[in-house]
């Protein structure tokens, strides 16, 4: 890198261009910053802890990863549409039985099969 740049000592470059690249402590290899802050910051940022904590040089990494945390989700954030093909015709089962409430007379009489159609996303139900 040195030579391309005029034969300027790797530190130098290095410190010139604090906050654009970033050494990742994991490869050992020097990311341009939009790459380095960017994917699963998440995993990096306890990567970067880490490599912290035995060289100091890796603070700025955790520093600026900590700036780009994505706020944690709530499940008020979380939309699932009926269909949606990850989950299980089991929880479907639950959820109709926790919003349509049937008598305890009827729990053992009421016994739905919930297929998923793959083709449609329909979910037929049989009771």
């Amino acid at each position: 890198m040195s030579a391309l740049l005029g034969g300027m000592p790797q530190e130098q470059i290095t410190s010139s261009l604090r906050q654009q690249i970033f050494l990742d402590p994991q490869t050992q290899e020097w990311q341009p910053a939009d790459e380095y802050l960017s994917g699963n910051v998440r995993a990096k940022l306890d990567i970067a802890r880490a490599a912290a904590q035995s060289d100091p040089d890796f603070a700025v990494n955790v520093q600026m990863l900590e700036r780009v945390q994505p706020e944690p989700l709530t499940a008020a954030d979380i939309n699932v549409k009926l269909g949606t093909i990850w989950i299980p015709p089991e929880d479907i089962d639950h959820f109709i039985r926790d919003v349509l409430h049937p008598p305890f007379y009827a729990l053992n009489k009421i016994k739905p099969r919930i297929l998923m159609l793959q083709s449609s996303g329909m979910y037929p139900i049989r009771v």
